[in-house]
């Protein structure tokens, strides 16, 4: 009500995670606007929990719902903060569609919504790192992500989400009646995608492989041979392999609540007294130096690592 009556247009700032076991997913939505005094407030409008994993076009069908629900529609000025994860992205394009299809029963807009996101810049710093240096030919052991796999849009009857289910961006996007900036924004990425994926392709040796050292780089154009070199990009070695064990070992322990109370336990056994030995925090894909920490936080319980492997060859 307080927004109602504040004769200002009101921007939102949404947020999603997943519990540490990530079994549940969830939503906050604030809002934030001037009053009649002219004082910044803000307020939670919406805590929900997902159904399913924080994607673009779920947390669109949660904001549609709040802004009709509590009839904002009126008051909103399209406004959206959120960090640069190409979900958010994606989740202002399906807002957009919506705020189009409501035109005649709701305030038009001054200007389209996917031109009022708010992007957190370090965010986008990480991903511009990311990038880059893949680019450059450097060897990421990262989170891979499937940014074409979004879910569908539900709708809330009862406080239970109807519909919905695992679609593909592509396919989606063709059912819609996109406008002609968006067209052209979609064919830029897939553009983007594919050069990405270019440089990213490692040269397949011709015969037998007894060729020079040089094969490699033959294979690649000149440009790309010459990024190659200069970064040294190398096949992954055996540390690079034994750095992927230990993430899909970290990945198991948390995969299930079982399975990390019982690393839990075996952290607090290896190192009794000490509470600063927890379970490493999981490396993600929007994050360059989120793999180092994983690692660091590893090596900080070597003895846990050590005593799971060696239960493990003993059948315990």
């Amino acid at each position: 009500e307080a927004i109602k009556t504040a004769n200002t247009k009101f921007s939102i700032q949404h947020d999603g995670w997943t519990t540490r076991n990530r079994r549940a997913a969830f939503l906050a939505v604030h809002a934030s606007w001037i009053d009649g005094n002219f004082v910044r407030r803000e307020a939670c409008i919406a805590f929900n929990q997902l159904g399913a994993d924080h994607t673009g076009a779920t947390f669109a069908a949660h904001i549609v719902s709040i802004l009709k629900e509590n009839k904002l529609w009126d008051h909103w000025s399209g406004v959206i903060v959120s960090d640069a994860a190409e979900s958010n992205i994606r989740a202002s394009r399906f807002i957009q569609l919506e705020v189009d299809s409501e035109i005649g029963s709701v305030v038009p807009m001054r200007h389209k919504i996917v031109d009022s996101l708010v992007l957190c810049f370090a965010h986008g710093l990480n991903r511009a790192v990311l990038d880059g240096t893949a680019a450059a030919g450097a060897e990421l052991a990262m989170v891979e992500k499937d940014n074409d796999k979004v879910l569908a849009p539900t709708i809330m009857i009862d406080e239970t989400e109807v519909g919905g289910g695992l679609r593909r961006y592509t396919g989606l996007a063709a059912e819609q009646e996109l406008s002609v900036e968006e067209k052209e924004l979609q064919q830029e990425e897939e553009q983007m995608r594919a050069e990405m994926a270019e440089l990213m392709e490692e040269p397949v040796p011709d015969g037998d492989g007894e060729e020079g050292d040089g094969e490699d780089a033959d294979a690649l154009s000149p440009d790309d041979a010459e990024i190659v070199q200069e970064y040294e990009a190398s096949d992954v070695d055996e540390t690079s392999s034994a750095l992927t064990r230990i993430h899909q070992c970290l990945v198991k322990i948390r995969s299930s609540p079982k399975s990390l109370t019982q690393f839990t336990e075996l952290i607090k056994s290896s190192y009794p007294g000490e509470k600063k030995k927890v379970v490493p925090m999981l490396r993600n894909a929007t994050r360059w130096n989120s793999a180092l920490v994983e690692m660091r936080g590893c090596v900080n319980v070597q003895r846990a690592f050590t005593a799971l492997v060696n239960s493990d060859e003993t059948g315990k």
